[in-house]
């Protein structure tokens, strides 16, 4: 059987025994295996190995065999940043450890032990290299790390970059910038507007029809695709818990100019089936209609509350929506229900990734608009009551970054905002930055020119491995 992995990410990658099996690695070199016999039988241990894991340069899997059925432990030794123990107490005689986490050109000794019930015991050293990482994956440049005052943790993330074709690409990267883990999606598609979510079993990747259509999918820390459906679905798969996920898709009938229009879904993944479809235009329409109006780019439920909020990135606005009836309830933006308070103009405008920070507040990734080339994280809180609105905080880097697609701003748990400028463009690179209240830069991961990303997630660190029960 296998166990999720929450506990293990929960532990900040301390110490783990997970269950799970794995391929892994680089080079390898087997160190002789030593027994030791008390007052039994000595146990052999045979046939261990450190083998390459397809795909995942920065992975190994652990292998050996014991002549009686006996547990499993690991002592894995990369370096003071990455020394853990992990363990099992199940007796097998085949022995399986899927080790994650590593770098390019760890060099790392793994020290496996067995132990019979009677007390028999018998282990031996395997050492082993990680990387290279395949060429297709960017250099990431590391501008700024403040330790003492970021967020810890790792960074998830996509890349795209349908310059040079190639295909979508996910990543979680370490404090330092270095790839700790990546995949390759099995597609020819860049992929561009893809959302990607942790969960217990790995990564929830959403699917995309930006530059020809990937299925959202569900994969585990192996790389094993675990789920995967051919849903209409773009922009947004946002999981409400392990069995119901929200995920935006497309409707036909709806005035515009080009085909189909925006839709809000719920599925259920027990049942296997959408439960909920709402239709954007069945329940508003501008005037003037124009071109991609209904444009949905986030779905997330309000807190404490049945109810939706929905980015409509060419209306310069969020919705409330009623899922019981299907209303409308307000418009937050341009031309909408609430009055600002704290000035004139737009306070946002092809906004992406909104997220509640508390009730009655909203931070989002401020876009802009083209002919002002600044973009930035802006917080909104509003009042229902009195149908007003403000700006209490926002943050703009100078010299300015503009990036008028994608991109994310994400609230972190010491206070932080992790912002996300994700751009296309041949002359164009990318940028996360982690900023404290105050506006300070204390992170920053830079991308080559031609490359971009979605949307990111700061993290724990990733367990060290996952040991097969």
């Amino acid at each position: 059987m296998r166990t999720p992995l929450l506990s293990c990410l929960a532990l900040l990658g301390l110490l783990g025994a997970c269950d799970g099996s794995g391929s892994g690695g680089g080079p390898d070199t087997v160190a002789p295996v030593d027994t030791v016999a008390g007052d039994t039988t000595p146990l052999v241990v045979s046939a261990l190995s450190a083998a390459p894991t397809p795909g995942n340069p920065l992975a190994v899997r652990v292998l050996w065999s014991t002549d009686a059925p006996a547990s499993t432990a690991l002592d894995l030794d990369c370096g003071a940043d990455w020394i853990h123990h992990l363990e099992t107490s199940g007796l097998r005689t085949i022995h399986e450890v899927f080790l994650m986490g590593l770098w390019d050109g760890a060099q790392c000794t793994a020290q496996v032990s067995s132990v019979t019930e009677d007390g028999a015991w018998g282990g031996g050293t395997v050492h082993f290299s990680a990387g290279p990482l395949p060429a297709l994956f960017p250099p990431l440049t590391l501008q700024l790390r403040d330790a003492a005052r970021m967020q810890p943790g790792w960074t998830v993330f996509n890349l795209s970059n349908h310059y040079d074709k190639v295909p979508l690409l996910l990543a979680v990267v370490d404090e330092e910038g270095r790839y700790r883990w990546i995949h390759q999606r099995a597609t020819a598609s860049s992929g561009a507007a893809t959302s990607v979510d942790v969960m217990d079993e790995g990564l929830l990747v959403g699917g995309t029809f930006d530059t020809g259509r990937i299925w959202p999918a569900l994969i585990d820390w192996e790389g094993t695709v675990l789920w995967e459906r051919e849903l209409d679905m773009h922009h947004d798969l946002h999981p409400l818990d392990d069995e119901a996920w929200l995920w935006l898709g497309h409707a036909d009938g709806c005035p515009n100019d080009i085909p189909n229009g925006g839709t809000v879904n719920r599925y259920d993944r027990a049942l296997d089936e959408t439960t909920w479809t709402w239709s954007f235009c069945e329940h508003y329409l501008p005037d003037p209609i124009f071109k991609d109006w209904d444009h949905l780019n986030a779905v997330l439920p309000f807190p404490g509350e049945d109810a939706l909020l929905i980015s409509a990135k060419n209306q310069f606005a969020l919705f409330k929506v009623d899922p019981s009836t299907d209303a409308v309830v307000w418009r937050l933006g341009k031309n909408g229900d609430f009055e600002r308070t704290d000035g004139d103009g737009l306070a946002f405008a092809n906004q992406h990734a909104p997220e509640f920070v508390d009730d009655d507040e909203i931070l989002l990734f401020n876009n802009g608009v083209d002919d002002v080339e600044r973009s930035g994280a802006v917080q909104v809180r509003f009042d229902e009551d009195a149908m007003t609105y403000e700006v209490v905080w926002s943050w703009y880097p100078e010299p300015p970054i503009h990036a008028p697609i994608w991109s994310d701003a994400d609230r972190l748990e010491n206070g932080n905002t992790l912002v996300t400028f994700g751009r296309r463009g041949e002359d164009l690179d990318s940028h996360i930055i982690e900023v404290t209240p105050d506006g300070e830069r204390v992170w920053q991961l830079s991308t080559p020119k031609k490359w971009g990303w979605y949307r990111s997630r700061r993290i724990p660190p990733l367990a060290p491995g996952i040991v097969k029960d």
